[in-house]
């Protein structure tokens, strides 16, 4: 297996607005609401010129499969990093 490019980053907010805006002026990228069932008002994705949703942000109170304490500040905590692979049928073979 390969990795071919960095997906996304999480990060958990307890502004999810205010991040929202930081990220999109800072950056000039583009805020959405994130897919069902997340909703408006516990997740935005952050989107780059070429439609890829980098920055996944949740509010506090989103739900979350892996969870854990997060202690957020200013702009968030980093909750996890995906990684976009390649070559999964050549896992544990020698």
């Amino acid at each position: 297996m390969r990795v071919d490019s960095l997906d996304h980053v999480n990060i958990i907010t307890a502004d999810l607005e205010g991040t929202a805006r930081f990220y999109a002026e800072l950056f000039g990228l583009e805020p959405r609401d994130a897919p069902p069932p997340l909703t408006h008002e516990n997740a935005r994705w952050i989107y780059d010129d070429a439609g890829r949703a980098i920055l996944h942000l949740n509010s506090l109170e989103c739900p979350r499969h892996y969870d854990r304490e997060v202690r957020p500040g200013p702009t968030g905590a980093l909750h996890h990093v995906a990684l976009r692979c390649s070559g999964y049928e050549n896992c544990g073979r020698d």
